[in-house]
């Protein structure tokens, strides 16, 4: 069986992919670090809460029934869609770090601003929200941000981040 790369081996195909990220210089290298760092925060922030529903400025109350409700992850809120922006993040991230790719870069972009937009359009309009929670007692609660609404939210913003020093690396050798 043979294996992928030059000359049907995998390690003259790590070797051809190191290259290929060394050539793409410094700039090339912080394109896929960042990249790398937009896809791991979008892909963390589906496992985290999204938000936490407070009753009376404290955390959801231990009777609470559905516990789930109390700090909604991000897959639960959008399906895991960003689990598959970041996979698609760090894959163009490469593309357009060390393959010098304009295409990869602006599909980059779009992937960040997609993350972004979910965040902002699906769940950061839900924060301050006030509802009824039923506890053993009915009580007001309150919705706020959590850990992975700002994860989501930063891996975006890294992602178009990337995307422009990309873009920005493109124009330089030209």
């Amino acid at each position: 069986m043979r294996a992928w790369g030059a000359g049907g081996d995998a390690v003259a195909g790590a070797r051809s992919l190191a290259a290929r990220i060394a050539g793409g210089g410094l700039l090339g290298l912080a394109v896929i670090l960042l990249g790398l760092a937009a896809g791991a925060l979008m892909a963390m922030a589906e496992f985290l809460p999204i938000l936490s529903i407070e009753v009376g400025g404290l955390p959801c109350p231990a009777d609470f029934t559905l516990v789930d409700d109390c700090e909604p992850t991000g897959g639960d809120r959008h399906s895991y869609a960003l689990v598959l922006l970041g996979a698609l993040s760090v894959v163009m991230a490469f593309g357009a770090g060390a393959g010098r790719s304009a295409p990869a870069a602006i599909a980059l972009a779009i992937l960040g601003l997609a993350a972004i937009g979910i965040a902002v359009l699906s769940d950061l309009n839900y924060v301050n929200d006030t509802g009824i929670v039923l506890t053993s007692t009915v009580e007001e609660g309150v919705a706020t941000a959590s850990i992975g609404l700002w994860l989501e939210l930063t891996g975006g913003v890294i992602a178009l981040a990337a995307a422009a020093v990309a873009l920005a690396r493109q124009r330089l050798d030209y």
